[in-house]
């Protein structure tokens, strides 16, 4: 990205991830990346993997905890999600590695 420049993103990929998506992130071992809707997480093995590759190994777990907004890392191994009613919720990667 250039600053003071309109940068326009380059779209590399599509994904059915079946509601809204409202964040995402990369685990500090840069091993996973998680992304988050209302309804899943997701979960996608992205270790030694070239960007157009990036999607081809991937988990999921249906999750129903009000609108969830946010998710975070912990360590390589929890994930820590946030609802907009203000709870925090704890999910270790070995319940959707499953």
């Amino acid at each position: 990205l250039k600053t003071g420049m309109t940068n326009i993103p380059q779209k590399i990929f599509e994904f059915d991830f079946r509601s809204m998506v409202t964040d995402a992130t990369i685990s500090p071992d840069k091993n996973y990346l998680a992304v988050l809707t209302y309804d899943y997480i997701w979960l996608f093995d992205i270790k030694n993997k070239k960007l157009e590759n990036i999607f081809s190994k991937y988990y999921s777990k249906q999750i129903s905890l009000g609108q969830c907004e946010g998710i975070s890392f912990l360590d390589t191994n929890t994930l820590l999600i946030s609802n907009e009613e203000g709870y925090l919720f704890k999910l270790g990667l070995n319940d959707i590695l499953k």
